[in-house]
Formats: structure tokens, C-alpha cells, sequence
């Protein structure tokens, strides 16, 4: 299995006349959405095949191959999500979004918990029967988006369109980003 790449991050300067790195998030959203689909295709893949396995000549086989392939997925999910989560951060941060500390607290709360869950589950990769490993990530991975995406990332968009509106530069321009979009890389 390939291992996806993840393109370099490039963090805007915090000075003044530096464009906020709003466009980022739509695509690190965009990315995360992308991979977190990925990732839950395959592991529920891994999950029916060891179900429609089960009645293999060489079952023990079998579920070692399906313990590395999971051993191997889980290892680029962590990886993944560490570097999507420390490249969101840094875009919200630079977007001002620590102005808004509860907000800005809960939102790395639950990625918090979210690489906690997946260091958890890796570490059951030598124990619990595969099938259910990957069945039980792949729903961790849906759970997390609907209810992240939901309560963190459009709050996040939200108060980030808010202190646009607030800027005078932008004023000028006689734009206002609306609630829950992202200004374009030419604003």
C-alpha cells in the first residue's frame, strides 16, 4: 500500500500586511476529509475480509497478514493526523483564533483526544482480533469528523470570519466573508 504524501505546510509570518492562512484550512479540511475517508474505506475493507475469512483453510494466516496491514494502517493514520493536526493549529493560531481561548482550548482538546484514541488503538493491534481493531477505527474516524467538523472546525471558520469583519484592511476592501465560508487566497 502506498503511503500517502502530505504536502509541505507553509506557515504565513504573523506580520501585519501577511495574509491569514484562511484558504489553508479549506484545504486542510478538504485533505482531512479526503484521507479520513481513505482510511475508513480501507480499514472497513480489512474488517470484511477478515469476516468473510473466517472460514479460510489457513485462518491463523490470514489474520496475520490482516495484523500487519492494520499494523501499517494505523502507523500512517497516526502519522497523518499528527501532521494535520500541528498544521491546523498553526493556521488557526496565526488566524487569531487563541483570542477566543474556550473556543480555541476545546478545539485541541478533541484533537487531543482524538490522537490519544488512535495511540489507544494501535497498541491493541497485537491483541484484539483485527477485524474488529479496524471496524472499530474506522467508526472512530466517522464519529470524530461529524462531530468535530460540526462543533470545532465550523465555530473555528465561524469566529475566524468574525475578527475578517473586524479587520480594517479587509473593510476596505469592501468584502465581508460570510458565516461558515472561507475568504479566497485573494483576499
Amino acid at each position: 500500500m502506498p503511503e500517502q504524501s502530505i504536502p509541505p505546510f507553509v506557515v504565513a509570518s504573523e506580520a501585519a500586511d501577511a495574509p491569514l492562512p484562511v484558504a489553508d484550512l479549506a484545504d486542510l479540511h478538504r485533505e482531512a476529509a479526503s484521507h479520513f475517508c481513505a482510511y475508513a474505506t480501507r480499514l472497513t475493507e480489512l474488517w470484511q475480509e477478515s469476516v468473510a475469512g473466517r472460514s479460510a483453510a489457513s485462518p491463523g494466516l490470514l489474520e496475520s497478514c490482516l495484523r500487519l496491514q492494520l499494523s501499517d494502517e494505523l502507523e500512517q493514520l497516526e502519522r497523518f493526523c499528527r501532521s494535520l493536526v500541528a498544521r491546523e493549529e498553526t493556521a488557526l493560531r496565526i488566524a487569531g483564533m487563541r483570542r477566543f481561548r474556550r473556543a480555541w482550548r476545546d478545539h485541541k482538546r478533541s484533537h487531543a483526544r482524538l490522537l490519544r484514541r488512535i495511540e489507544r488503538r494501535a497498541l491493541h493491534c497485537s491483541t484484539e482480533p483485527p477485524g474488529e481493531l479496524a471496524r472499530n477505527v474506522a467508526i472512530l474516524l466517522e464519529d470524530y469528523w461529524a462531530a468535530h467538523f460540526t462543533e470545532h472546525d465550523q465555530l473555528a471558520l465561524s469566529l475566524i470570519a468574525l475578527l475578517r469583519e473586524e479587520d480594517p484592511n479587509n473593510r476596505a476592501s469592501g468584502r465581508r466573508p460570510s458565516f461558515g465560508s472561507l475568504p479566497t487566497r485573494s483576499d
